[in-house]
């Protein structure tokens, strides 16, 4: 059995990622304009890897583009939002970690205390000693700490399957601080609930209601996806051929 030239899994951001030229193109502009977005698409549909793809072309483009990325998905809790997102932040910074945490103690100015932890490769986390009397005001300092974020000029914020934060009951302090941000971080939301994520956004009555702009991805036209296919096996096996069969069904 020949090797399989496609790669499927998670998040794909180099050769593999195929089309979306012009929705890459928009969401560009809309990023540059400090646009805050709604992207919302079934799970499996490759919202991340679209957005990866963006920014990372976005970074490579201009170099004073930084953009922090947390998956809600799987938070559960006030306390664990505010430390993954402090340690995206710390770990967007890119920098050695006594200079990380010289920043949010002078820069972003938080009161907790700062603990790292290191994995068996020596790479930092970073989270906060928590008290039940500063966690809301923790939140605001935390949600804030991007607009310190050293002097970058255009700094993207990306929260992944938005429709989690729902459970945290934060969504109106969250509203309150980003609103805040207009013009200085742009905000992309992303999600695979769509009833949950309609209300959240069209229902009059909630904290976000008409704030960011619907943006949708298509559906890659299957003669493109034919042809990237094609080209991926090197065009050497026509399209009844088993081998090229068994790609189709199985990328």
């Amino acid at each position: 059995m020949r090797q399989n030239p496609f790669y499927y899994g998670g998040a794909i951001i180099d050769k593999h990622f195929c089309n979306h030229l012009s929705e890459i193109k928009e969401l560009k502009e809309d990023i540059k304009s400090g646009l805050n977005i709604l992207i919302y698409a079934p799970r499996r549909f490759g919202k991340r890897s679209f957005v990866l793809k963006t920014l990372d072309e976005l970074q490579n483009e201009e170099k004073d583009t930084k953009y922090i990325f947390l998956d809600i998905m799987h938070i559960s809790t006030l306390e664990e939002f505010i430390n993954k997102y402090f340690n995206a932040i710390a770990q967007s910074l890119e920098q050695p970690t006594d200079k990380v945490i010289k920043f949010f103690k002078s820069v972003a100015n938080l009161r907790p205390n700062i603990d790292v932890a290191f994995d068996h490769s020596g790479n930092p986390s970073f989270s906060l000693a928590l008290s039940s009397e500063n966690k809301t005001q923790t939140l605001e300092d935390v949600l804030n700490a991007p607009l310190h974020h050293i002097k970058e000029k255009n700094i993207v914020v990306v929260f992944d399957e938005f429709q989690a934060i729902e459970k945290l009951d934060i969504e109106a302090n969250l509203r309150s601080i980003i609103q805040l941000h207009s013009n200085k971080i742009s905000y992309i939301f992303m999600g695979s609930k769509k009833s949950i994520l309609h209300n959240m956004f069209l229902d009059k009555n909630r904290p976000f209601y008409k704030s960011v702009k619907h943006f949708k991805i298509q559906k890659i036209e299957q003669e493109l996806m034919q042809k990237e296919i094609i080209d991926k096996i090197g065009g050497r096996y026509y399209l009844q051929d088993p081998l090229f069969e068994y790609w189709m069904k199985n990328i």
